[in-house]
């Protein structure tokens, strides 16, 4: 009687609304969507008792644009997510794919516009895209070094990025190549730059490019 009378219960949860998950409860978020989340978590029209929080939190941590999760199971029938996204740094032109990048290194695809934003534009593939999506793209040192570098320039609206050279702008007064490299005191390479460039431009020398990347040897090449 009584294993019948359990079944009996199964049977008119699954079948009944009483425990159903109608939607995931989802906070405001910026990158992803509210349907991409719910769509992610996979909770939505299932019985709530079937609901493994520990897998649902898993599968949102795997992507990239979620920071953390946290997965909150209610009786009798409703999930609650509770989502911080990473939040973007840089906007990264890697030779015509665009990628957002968090302080920690971690890329994921440009979601819409975002206003105040690092924009490096890189000719070459630079980054270490790999299939772990988690894993960090660039060095974050390198990251904070870009974002270093644009404070002290405000008169530039965008870096470029080389391989060899590292960061580095077409200055708009003397129209020539500067490179500062990726790492570094940046404040101290630019007032080293701002005095390399005042002197070009005093005595008429038209160069093709300056570079800072180190600060002990800097040097500039003629046109």
């Amino acid at each position: 009687t009584l294993t019948v009378v359990g079944l009996w219960a199964v049977l008119s949860a699954f079948r009944g609304g009483d425990f159903t998950i109608d939607k995931a409860v989802v906070p405001a978020t910026t990158l992803l969507t509210e349907a991409q989340i719910r769509s992610i978590a996979d909770v939505d029209g299932r019985p709530v008792f079937l609901v493994n929080a520990a897998e649902v939190r898993a599968r949102l941590m795997a992507q990239p644009e979620i920071q953390s999760a946290d997965v909150i199971v209610r009786w009798p029938n409703r999930v609650e997510l509770r989502i911080d996204e990473r939040r973007p740094m840089i906007e990264w032109d890697d030779a015509g794919q665009v990628w957002w990048l968090s302080a920690d290194g971690v890329a994921f695809l440009k979601h819409g516009d975002l206003d105040n934003l690092i924009r490096v534009t890189a000719e070459e593939p630079s980054l270490d895209v790999q299939r772990e999506a988690l894993a960090p793209v660039i060095e974050p040192e390198a990251l904070w070094a870009a974002g270093a570098l644009l404070a002290q320039a405000p008169e530039v609206e965008g870096l470029q990025y080389h391989p060899e050279h590292g960061y580095g702008f077409i200055d708009p007064a003397g129209g020539w190549q500067a490179y500062f490299g990726t790492s570094g005191d940046m404040v101290l390479k630019m007032q080293l730059y701002r005095k390399i460039a005042e002197v070009l431009t005093q005595r008429g020398i038209a160069a093709e490019w300056v570079s800072v990347e180190d600060p002990s040897a800097p040097y500039y090449r003629k046109k």
